[in-house]
């Protein structure tokens, strides 16, 4: 497992917790590593009973194979036909970021990711999708792999200042304001630095949204980024319950592929914006985000604003393609969403302090919005 980004740092606390909760005690030895490196030596001669790891390619699925010990894949990009795979689900992860900044009003988007890294397609796939789905279009740019041995840099310039300058030219020509994705937080500094550099305020002119919410790369940014949680900790924590399941004889189908779900968002500075021409809808927006969970309904905005209700509804129709009703619902959910995920509060107090009045109307519309009530659902985006 690689130590030096913080994917494989939270799924090492995951593997952790599942290890304490063990009657057989787990002997653990991990060593600190990057994506890149390769195995070490000494893996030839090693008599454990199981590997968790994050598998990159064949030739690592095959070593790994011929040691002849239950192996679980986490995180890894490559999926081996005989080995176990726990991943975030990427898929997920680029539909969240997508409608983070519908909300906000975007309706020009675009995406920053990774040439032929297939985590980065998934969740620029499930990105596009999503925002073809609100009636927009999307432009891409992808980077080259920071790992990439292609010489694709000038020779008077480091890789770093050429990649930055191919970047600004790029943000250059996009329509603002515009809500753009970046594959991962890493990723996401490069292109908050490229905008510094071509004169491009964020958010104002571009909300960047990144993933992996890696949080000392997010606050190093300059608007501190935005970023999806995908649970890495649950994917360590799932890794390992499929490990132990393994070592104790249990056949595991060898196409199992387990996606585990996002968290959230984690609101920063980088996306702390409304993007909207109408004056009115933005207000509106600005007042149902900061009192939806105190029970508010439409005549309430309605009343705020100080316009009739059938305009304002229809404005909302026009610019987000929803409801004023549908935007409060949108907002309680979520808040309950992060509040089942993140606190051990009971479902009834989470209904009351989400604004919803009563457990069995929020579990109502978490069946229909979500296709699932509250409790299923706090079990499944738990860390553990």
């Amino acid at each position: 497992m690689e130590t030096s980004l913080q994917s494989g740092r939270d799924a090492l606390f995951g593997i952790a917790r599942f290890a304490r909760e063990q009657r057989d005690k787990w002997s653990i030895y991990c060593e600190a590593s990057g994506v890149r490196d390769s195995l070490p030596a000494w893996l030839k001669k090693w008599r454990g009973h199981g590997i968790i790891a994050r598998v990159e390619n064949r030739e690592i699925s095959e070593k790994f194979k011929r040691l002849g010990v239950p192996v679980v894949n986490i995180l890894g990009d490559y999926h081996h036909e005989d080995i176990p795979h726990v991943l975030a689900d990427n898929q997920s992860i680029g539909r969240l970021a997508a409608e983070h900044l519908i909300e906000r009003g975007y309706r020009n988007f675009a995406f920053c990711g990774l040439k032929g890294i297939k985590w980065s397609e998934s969740r620029y796939m499930s990105f596009l999708k999503r925002v073809k789905e609100s009636g927009c279009g999307c432009p891409h740019f992808y980077a080259v792999p920071p790992y990439g041995r292609q010489p694709w840099y000038s020779i008077s310039q480091s890789p770093w200042e050429a990649a930055e300058d191919m970047l600004a030219k790029w943000l250059k020509k996009l329509p603002r304001p515009v809500g753009l994705m970046v594959c991962s937080d890493l990723r996401g500094q490069f292109v908050i630095e490229a905008c510094r550099r071509a004169g491009i305020m964020v958010p104002e002119q571009i909300a960047v949204i990144g993933a992996d919410n890696d949080e000392p790369i997010c606050e190093l940014c300059n608007p501190p980024l935005s970023s999806v949680i995908p649970n890495h900790e649950q994917v360590g924590y799932q890794g390992a319950a499929l490990l132990m399941r393994m070592m104790k004889g249990e056949s595991l189908s060898s196409a199992m592929v387990v996606k585990v779900q996002p968290r959230g968002v984690s609101l920063r500075q980088s996306t702390d914006v409304l993007a909207m021409d109408d004056f009115a809808v933005a207000d509106a927006l600005r007042y149902i985000r900061e009192y939806a969970i105190e029970g508010i309904g439409v005549q309430d905005v309605v009343s705020h604003v100080r316009m009739s209700r059938s305009v304002l509804q229809r404005k909302f129709r026009h610019g987000l393609n929803r409801s004023i009703y549908d935007e409060i619902m949108q907002v309680r959910i979520t808040y309950a969403q992060r509040l089942l995920a993140e606190s051990d509060l009971s479902i009834g107090l989470v209904a009351e302090k989400s604004g919803f009045g009563s457990q069995e109307y929020m579990t109502d519309v978490f069946r229909r919005k979500l296709g699932q009530p509250p409790a299923r659902y706090r079990k499944s985006h738990r860390p553990y």
